[in-house]
């Protein structure tokens, strides 16, 4: 496994890379590779828990092969171009299924694809069936394409987030959201959502300047954030001064925790607050949770509107709460 595991899954989460739909701006990539290399198989591949799952591939049928007979799990370890000659007469792979029967690979090369915070999350890589090597041009080119291609994902990252907050934006909360709803759905999962509202915002922002506000909107969001432990769980802002946190596989009472853990630990950071009863930042948190089949019946919208109604309920009994709906 990779040294920092949770943080890579996280980072797969976010860039929503483990999905049935192939994307041109990567096919036509590998397409490239495997012409000018001349090779068998050329693919982008995601390594991702158990398994690499191949999110653009030419000369090849399958999507996804365990992780334990990957090449790309090995390739992610390392700093720079991984190659392999010939798989058959390397200790490390030669009685690999995948070498030992089809594909029968024996030429590997995959170059380390890293997100925008430097953690390898997959390879791009050439594959051959028979034992060869790579000239320098050739290695030159697998990395300026490496490099083409984490600039894409940059790019796919930069849209997703909140210019102000560095959180996520609205629009990645609802896709995320609806995906989520989704997968529970169909394996009847818990899924929980937190909504999470700075109370007495808008005095903050009338009495202590624009600046300052945007100063308290960072830190908050950045605190919140901070205090997610698993990397399917992810915080985005909702609107002005409300942020939002699903929670997958997260249960009534689980979430409940989250939620007074995430309202008692934003008033310990102890923000200047002098129009708020408590003279510090507070937040509100109203959350719900679907945990049966028949709770996911009235859609991700219904679960979304109990957590609005829970936020709702616990600013009108007095702010600084957490409600669960």
């Amino acid at each position: 496994m990779h040294p920092q595991e949770t943080a890579r899954q996280a980072v797969l989460d976010q860039l929503d890379l483990v999905g049935d739909g192939f994307e041109e701006s990567f096919d036509r990539l590998t397409r490239l590779i495997r012409y000018v290399l001349g090779v068998q198989t050329a693919a982008f591949t995601v390594v991702d828990g158990h398994r690499q799952f191949f999110k653009s591939v030419q000369g090849l049928e399958v999507r996804e092969t365990p992780r334990e007979m990957a090449f790309c799990a090995h390739a992610i370890l390392g700093e720079d171009l991984f190659v392999v000659p010939d798989a058959s007469k390397d200790p490390r792979f030669m009685n690999n299924p995948l070498v030992t029967g089809a594909p029968h690979i024996r030429f590997y090369a995959g170059v380390p694809i890293r997100a925008h915070n430097r953690l390898a999350i997959g390879t791009l890589c050439a594959i051959d069936d028979h034992p060869r090597k790579l000239m320098p041009e050739q290695r030159a080119l697998l990395q300026d394409l490496a490099g083409i291609l984490e600039e894409t994902l940059l790019l796919r990252s930069l849209s997703v987030k909140d210019h102000l907050t560095g959180l996520f934006n609205r629009r990645y909360f609802d896709e995320f959201f609806e995906r989520e709803w989704r997968r529970g759905h169909r394996s009847t999962l818990p899924l929980s959502v937190l909504l999470i509202n700075i109370d007495h915002f808008k005095s903050y922002n009338e009495t202590q300047g624009v600046a300052a506000a945007d100063r308290t909107l960072k830190l908050v969001a950045h605190h919140l954030s901070s205090q997610l432990r698993r990397g399917g769980d992810i915080a985005a802002r909702y609107d002005d001064a409300t942020f939002v946190i699903v929670l997958p596989e997260t249960n009534a009472v689980e979430a409940a925790g989250v939620a007074v853990h995430l309202r008692e630990s934003v008033q310990k950071l102890a923000i200047s607050h002098p129009a708020s009863p408590e003279r510090v930042m507070t937040v509100s948190v109203g959350g719900a949770c679907v945990e049966s089949r028949e709770h996911y019946l009235p859609g991700h919208a219904g679960l979304l509107a109990r957590a609005d109604k829970a936020l709702r309920d616990a600013k009108q009994a007095g702010r600084n709460r957490a409600l669960m709906r």
